[in-house]
């Protein structure tokens, strides 16, 4: 595959929103990709259920192959920065002060894919 027009340009555009449910998860991240989004950070509210932390839509391969589609289907080839923010301790006692990154940087992960 040899690709000659550049990638469409990013908007500079950050996205932060608490985890939804991971179904909804899938659909947020398929409309910010295909909107150009540059970056998407997740984050855990005193809202968010400890247990969407384990859902199976939030492993690595679910994602990337959710962003891949969304890239895909807006003609792009260069996927947004993405981070997770999940608190050192999920309690809701403590808050959310501390955070940490989660899971490999995307760009790499889908490099893997393809």
């Amino acid at each position: 595959v040899e690709l000659t027009t550049p990638p469409p340009v990013k908007q500079p555009i950050t996205l932060v929103l608490a985890l939804p449910r991971p179904k909804m998860l899938r659909r947020i991240l398929s409309a910010a990709v295909e909107l150009g989004v540059e970056q998407i950070h997740v984050i855990h509210s005193y809202r968010v259920e400890k247990s969407f932390w384990q859902s199976p839509y939030l492993r690595d391969d679910a994602i990337a192959s959710t962003i891949l589609s969304a890239l895909e289907q807006s003609v792009d080839t260069k996927a947004p920065q993405l981070e997770w923010h999940v608190p050192l301790n999920l309690s809701h006692k403590t808050g959310c002060q501390h955070w940490r990154k989660r899971g490999p940087e995307l760009g790499s992960l889908i490099i893997d894919l393809i």
